[in-house]
């Protein structure tokens, strides 16, 4: 099924907007014409015409943009195509990875064109993938999509309403207050603005016109009043119109609606203009319920459900009943775990690695440790001292120099203290006073099921992660913390970009054990034959350390030999600062070598089957813990002339663990790919590896376009671009059998790869290069990514390498549910 928006609102509507937004630009420009024309002369009229040009350059672009926009809707996926002027892009959506679908039909464009529009959100992305703008019918295609995604296994039957809750009047009117306020604010200034611009108009023109008549000028004090009339006039016209849209803006908001079904959350909002979301519950991953404290007297709540990838949330602000709704919905949840396990122990018992982790059911309840809280701010206080002390110190040089009027000089420096002293102490009390109440009224917990964090004393916040969803956590102390026996645990969401912190809690091991219960990440019956526990051992040298940072070191070189030259050709405060500099940098390398040395020698990391632990730290330690079944990508940088190098495993939510100075690491890299990622998709035969490469007049033709456009030195192509090219020689993709292999082998060796199982969309663009060249560049993006996880730049055979990654992604999903289904 092929959709393409329609013309009218896709081009001719923006260039409206455009063209108003000129007019108004246009009068503001003329009501200060006379001192720009002083400044410019005849070049002043280049304004305007850059104001009239500018709305027909927006309605060629979006007409060009138009015949390379269009959207498909498969059984499987949907395709989404984005014209341009300069370049096209093309998203391909598995619907089997759709977390959240929203449809939009704005009142005037569903009055005028019978348009709306579709957002969707995958769980591979922090930001919306894709948008249907424009298109006729949304409301049949959003159905559509909903239909297909029940054929490629949600289940969405709502069967049953379990909850259902509306925003009512109460609401509506609380959401609208601050707007209608704002809104009134606006338009007061907006009008004077503007009926001063026309006058500023008005008075220049009879400037210019006084030394000709007396009668003109009069004509044009007249024009000026009736002109301020029509803007005045005008205004209450828009001041109506605004009102009346509030009224249905109210009716809007008062009528929305939030309704938990068995198997899905639908959200409706419309009067004149329609807005409906829905998400499936298998993927809801977060929960937060924020309760101001005008709003918890009123009893109102804002309610926020993240689904992964969270790009696009579910809100209800102002909704009554919101807590008790939130229980339904985790009651629900709990329902549809609680059957799937059962489901799963009767289909299946562990697999052959005992991947699968138990579950606790215990419920952890955890408060914060409130002298940790108070500790900062009573360091804090401990510094006041000190700045009385230097400042006594400060009057006694001055006493051993012989400086005269010290009686002057010690009132104003004891005023000054006396001053400053209060508003530190005030501000520092009231500091550690927040801090303490903030820890009593905080509470931290955790079960088999969600962590979740909820602070209540006037405000109530309360969010919520669930354990499947955590992708893994970290254990941070400084010296404080361990002098008190406290930490800070930080938890990580493929459903929220923020981590949720539990703050200064007591250090107890048994709690980390239970808490790796919780999120599974420890087998419940290791297996005899899983591979043990790995240790991966960093090792500093010097050598390996210049290695390591070669252009650091060959930079420092560089800026040696300059300043020692610039010292020979110099005299006085120049050379004194160039020596000063050279001794700063020439004592700054051993200590950032000695530093290096310290941090690599507390690195620790070690792996097995199911997890994986990075700890160090010098001042401010660390420990990260992931499970395997949550590892996206292993990449890793060898350095030059060396077998060791840098190693980073990537994490669902953003989090990337890194070690470096590891021996051996090509070997760990395939390792890792092995072990780590568990590769159970891997079929029997292994598929056959195809190889790629960059093209490199592409290459080389986007390195030039920059250099043009950012007007660089000519001088450095005869070097930059050799380099672009011996880079595309280098450079090799692999599309092996069960991942996708990078490797740029040059000064230093860079690898990355991500198994097909954790990718979870595609998109693919080509810029004014590419479309030079018949190119083609392919992004791929794993579950709980923030930005692109690999790139495939300037590839000739992209529409080839699209479907050959499709392919092995649909193998990798079919072998992953028939090992799941097998018996152990």
């Amino acid at each position: 099924m092929k959709i393409r928006p329609l013309f009218r609102p896709f081009v001719i509507r923006p260039t409206l907007w455009m063209a108003a937004t000129s007019l108004i630009l246009m009068l503001a420009y003329f009501s200060v014409w006379d001192s720009v024309f002083l400044v410019l002369g005849n070049g002043a009229w280049a304004g305007p015409a850059l104001l009239i040009l500018l709305p027909i350059l927006l309605l060629v672009a979006r007409a060009i943009a138009y015949r390379g926009t269009h959207y498909t809707i498969a059984k499987d996926r949907i395709l989404v195509n984005h014209g341009g002027v300069f370049g096209d892009r093309r998203v391909e959506l598995d619907l089997v990875n759709i977390t959240l679908v929203e449809w939009r039909s704005p009142y005037l464009l569903k009055l005028l064109h019978g348009v709306g529009h579709i957002v969707i959100q995958e769980a591979g992305s922090a930001h919306q993938n894709a948008r249907l703008v424009y298109i006729e019918d949304p409301q049949r295609i959003y159905r559509r999509i909903a239909q297909n995604m029940r054929t490629q296994g949600f289940s969405m039957q709502r069967n049953a309403r379990i909850a259902r809750q509306k925003s009512g009047i109460l609401g509506a009117l609380v959401d609208m207050t601050g707007f209608g306020i704002a809104t009134a604010y606006s338009i007061v200034v907006v009008a004077d603005s503007v009926a001063l611009a026309f006058g500023r108009i008005a008075t220049n023109v009879a400037a210019s016109l006084r030394p000709l008549t007396q009668e003109a000028v009069a004509q044009v004090e007249r024009v000026e009043f009736i002109v301020r009339i029509v803007v005045f006039g005008l205004s209450g016209i828009i001041v109506l119109g605004l009102t009346i849209w509030m009224v249905f803006k109210f009716i809007e908001l008062s009528r929305r609606t939030l309704t938990l079904h068995d198997d899905v959350v639908d959200y409706y909002q419309g009067f004149l203009s329609e807005k409906r979301q829905f998400i499936p519950l298998e993927n809801l991953t977060d929960t937060q319920l924020l309760r101001p404290l005008y709003k918890r007297i009123l009893g109102l709540s804002d309610l926020q459900l993240s689904s992964r990838g969270a790009g696009s949330n579910l809100s209800f602000n102002s909704m009554p009943g919101a807590e008790e709704f939130a229980a339904a919905l985790e009651l629900q949840l709990d329902e549809m775990k609680a059957s799937r396990q059962a489901l799963a122990e009767v289909a299946a018992a562990e697999d052959a690695q005992g991947a699968a982790g138990s579950r606790s059911s215990r419920t952890y309840t955890i408060k914060p440790e409130v002298w940790r809280a108070a500790t900062g701010s009573l360091l804090k206080l401990m510094t006041l001292p000190l700045i009385v002390f230097a400042s006594m110190g400060f009057f006694a040089a001055l006493s051993a120099m012989g400086v005269d009027n010290l009686g002057t000089i010690g009132a104003g420096m004891l005023g000054t203290i006396a001053i400053w002293g209060s508003i530190w102490l005030a501000s520092t009390l009231f500091s550690m006073g927040r801090g303490v109440l903030h820890a009593r009224a905080t509470e931290y917990s955790f079960d088999g099921q969600r962590a979740s964090k909820t602070f209540d004393f006037l405000n109530r916040q309360e969010t919520k992660f669930a354990v499947d969803q955590i992708t893994s956590f970290s254990i941070l102390t400084n010296p404080i913390d361990r002098l008190l026996g406290t930490m800070t645990l930080r938890l990580r969401s493929v459903g929220s970009a923020q981590p949720l912190d539990f703050q200064y809690i007591a250090d107890d091991p048994n709690l980390i054990a239970g808490l790796e219960d919780a999120l599974g990440f420890k087998p419940a019956a290791p297996s005899s034959d899983a591979p043990s526990k790995q240790a991966m051992n960093p090792k500093f040298t010097l050598l390996e350390g210049m290695k390591a940072h070669l252009g650091s070191f060959l930079g420092a070189g560089a800026s040696v030999l300059s300043a020692a030259l610039f010292i020979g050709l110099v005299e006085g405060s120049w050379a004194l600062a160039a020596s000063i500099s050279v001794g700063a940098l020439l004592l700054g390398l051993p200590t950032y070598m000695l530093w290096q040395s310290l941090r690599v020698g507390r690195l620790r990391a070690t792996f097995d089957a199911h997890t994986v632990t990075v700890a160090g730290g010098v001042f401010r330690h660390f420990s990260h813990h992931t499970a395997a079944c949550h590892i996206k990508g292993v990449s890793t940088v060898q350095y030059p002339a060396s077998s060791r190098g840098a190693l980073s495993i990537a994490t669902g939510g953003g989090f990337t663990m890194k070690i470096d100075f590891l021996p051996a690491i090509r070997v760990l890299h395939d390792r890792l790919d092995s072990l780590l990622l568990d590769r159970r998709v891997a079929s029997l035969e292994a598929g056959s590896a195809s190889e790629f490469r960059p093209n490199a007049a592409t290459e080389a033709m986007r390195h030039f376009g920059r250099f043009a456009l950012l007007i660089l030195p000519i001088l450095t192509m005869p070097i930059s671009l050799p380099w672009v090219a011996l880079r595309s020689k280098r450079t090799r993709y692999r599309v092996e059998g069960d991942r996708i292999f990078i490797e740029l082998p040059l000064v230093y060796h860079y690898r990355r790869s991500v198994v097909f199982e954790r990718i979870d969309h595609l998109e693919s663009s080509r810029n004014m290069a590419n479309k030079l060249f018949g190119t083609r560049d392919v992004e791929v993006y794993t579950v709980g990514s923030s930005a692109v996880d690999i790139r495939l730049r300037a590839l000739k055979e992209g529409e080839q390498i699209l479907a050959l990654i499709r392919e092995r992604m649909a193998e990798a999903t079919t072998s992953q549910e028939q090992i799941e289904s097998q018996p152990a």
